[in-house]
């Protein structure tokens, strides 16, 4: 999926389209870091606002969740010069006080990558690329607007970080794309998908450190462990079909 294709599976009315180019600095006298604002300074080409979600818009009423206020969810499309981090990400999306959704591209890059930030879980970003097969091909259907929650803007954000979590669910398992039944369901996979995250970044963390240890009962143990790692890996991998 490109940019132009998830904006067609949103089904936005014209309402709420904005289509502006926004200057770098707009973002830039936000971040407060200057490590972070000179990673964004060097790797981000361009952003372009593509569409506000708010209750004038598309007929969605604000919420108020934990004392905070959610009265917009902005839709952003961002080319960078290469790759982005995920701390990059994590950074675009904290400059902004509304959920955003933001579409990532980059060259060489075919598809767009998405990005979503979950309220519940403001450390754990989501970003999955929108290269879709025959296992995937319900997603674009699962973004329309009027199959979304439309109880209050949190909730449809909610609906499209729901819809992420099962392409990335499907990416895992190699299962079909499945959107949740219930909100227990829901919950459940956010918790196995969270649990699968943690122990692939132990595992990884675990093989680099056994295969550049040089004492061998070391190694050994280090191997030991990045083998339970990959069960926990596997075991989470249940919660997610």
């Amino acid at each position: 999926m490109t940019p132009d294709d998830f904006r067609q599976a949103l089904a936005l009315p014209a309402s709420a389209d904005v289509d502006r180019r926004v200057p770098k600095n707009a973002f830039m006298e936000n971040i407060k870091g200057a490590t972070d604002r000179k990673q964004f300074d060097q790797m981000v080409e361009r952003i372009d606002w593509l569409a506000t979600l708010a209750p004038g818009t598309i007929g969605v009423a604000t919420a108020t969740v934990d004392g905070q206020a959610v009265e917009e969810v902005q839709f952003f499309a961002a080319t960078f010069r290469r790759e982005p981090t995920k701390r990059l990400l994590q950074v675009i999306h904290q400059t902004l006080p509304y959920p955003l959704i933001l579409l990532c591209r980059w060259p060489e890059q075919s598809h767009a990558r998405l990005s979503l930030l979950p309220r519940y879980r403001p450390d754990d970003g989501i970003a999955i690329d929108l290269a879709l097969n025959e296992r995937t091909e319900a997603f674009p259907a699962s973004l329309d607007l009027s199959r979304l929650p439309r109880t209050d803007l949190a909730a449809l954000y909610d609906g499209l970080v729901e819809s992420a979590q099962a392409l990335w669910a499907s990416e895992i398992t190699g299962a079909n794309f499945r959107l949740p039944a219930t909100a227990s369901d829901a919950s459940a996979r956010q918790e196995a998908l969270a649990a699968y995250l943690a122990a692939e970044a132990e595992w990884r963390r675990l093989k680099a450190q056994a295969r550049s240890e040089k004492r061998l009962a070391q190694a050994v143990e280090l191997g030991d462990k990045a083998r339970r790692a990959k069960l926990a890996m596997d075991e989470a991998v249940k919660g997610l079909r």
